[in-house]
């Protein structure tokens, strides 16, 4: 039987057949979240691609090993494990997640840390890449304001954090708001744009891209603006 770790003050909640359960709960803070895991390929699609683009292009030109972190990536980790599985000797991945199964093996470039994303235990300017899908959008406000600040601290100079924050994504490149994150986080807050009922090719794939933000750690890696910008095209 599969068993799960939790971080303090959360809980399991049942499906309507009883189990596995469906939804990790913390009723003290109003925060709700799906019970299931999400791999590689279906997070890149969703990031349009500049998630793997993003990675090759630090695995290339930046001193290995990459590190890598996925806020909020699921018990089993599929995602971030797949990272460590595909690039065994130039990165180093961290999933963080309330609820970790207990069948989630650490290896040697992989590492799972049960806890919660608004206090993360990893140091300052550590991190190279972070990602988070569907994660942030269901922190409450204060708590989001809280992870956003975490994923700030701990991202190295030139990092790079790619984030589904729905809060955000529906406002222009120009909002105030975001300038407003820009300068609370201190960083560049760059809004990319995309439509889930328009096809986008990207390379010789085909995506259909959602919003999400792109955050960049000064010094700002003159590449990776230039490949964005070429997606974005």
């Amino acid at each position: 039987m599969e068993r799960w770790t939790l971080a303090k003050g959360y809980r399991l909640i049942s499906n309507e057949e009883g189990f596995p359960p469906a939804y990790i709960n913390r009723k003290d803070i109003a925060e709700t979240f799906e019970f299931h895991d999400r791999n590689f390929f279906i997070i890149d699609e969703c990031f349009g691609y500049m998630l793997s683009q993003t990675l090759a292009r630090m695995i290339k030109t930046r001193q290995p090993p990459i590190d890598v972190l996925d806020v909020g990536g699921g018990t089993l980790s599929l995602a971030a494990r797949e990272i460590a599985q595909r690039h065994p000797d130039t990165t180093r991945v961290i999933n963080i997640d309330v609820a970790i199964s207990t069948n989630s093996q650490n290896t040697q470039n992989f590492h799972s840390l049960c806890e919660d994303a608004c206090k993360m235990s990893i140091h300052n300017n550590s991190i190279d890449l972070v990602y988070s899908w569907e994660m942030i959008p269901g922190l409450n406000k204060n708590r989001r304001e809280q992870v956003l600040g975490e994923i700030a601290r701990v991202l190295k100079p030139e990092g790079v954090a790619l984030l589904g924050e729905e809060d955000f994504c529906g406002l222009p490149s120009s909002d105030p708001q975001l300038e407003q994150l820009s300068n609370s986080l201190s960083l560049s807050v760059l809004l990319k744009r995309g439509n889930v009922t328009r096809t986008v090719k990207i390379g010789n794939k085909y995506t259909n891209t959602s919003q999400f933000l792109m955050l960049m750690k000064p010094p700002i890696d003159p590449s990776i603006v230039a490949m964005t910008e070429r997606n974005a095209a």
